[in-house]
């Protein structure tokens, strides 16, 4: 009996994940179809959607997308490992490097959408690592 408690427990962190991640997924997947949409994610904004992508959420910006932010971003959270998780919502997406002097931004792309995803500081600073993440829907090239 103590050995199917511990099987059991064991299996829940994998269980919580795998929930994590289809609430995750379901929200990447319903910004990808929103951003077919004219005007991009109209939709969305029309019902106040608030994805559940970072910590601490994601809003609704001024240019028209999203602007989603998590301070503090523990060791496993990354630039790397929040693009390569959008990536495997979305299939047959694309994942690209965009690199300038100040800024190493990782952009997912699939149709319009965009996400760019950037990261920031050092783990002692303040507010530790900054992770952005900023969805758009550019116009198509014509």
């Amino acid at each position: 009996m103590k050995l199917l408690l511990a099987a059991a427990l064991l299996t829940l962190p994998n269980a919580a994940q795998a929930k994590g991640d289809d609430v995750f997924c379901q929200d990447v997947r319903r910004l990808s179809r929103a951003a077919e949409e004219t005007p991009p994610f109209r939709s969305l904004v029309a019902e106040n959607f608030r994805p559940r992508l970072l910590a601490y959420g994601c809003s609704h910006n001024m240019r028209g997308g999203y602007t989603c932010l998590q301070t503090l971003a523990p060791r496993g959270l990354t630039r790397e490992s929040v693009a390569q998780r959008i990536r495997a919502c979305l299939p047959g997406a694309t994942l690209t490097v965009r690199r300038d002097y100040l800024n190493h931004e990782l952009i997912v792309r699939r149709g319009r959408f965009t996400a760019s995803v950037s990261e920031h500081g050092a783990e002692r600073a303040h507010v530790g690592r900054i992770i952005n993440l900023y969805i758009d829907a550019p116009p198509s090239p014509r």
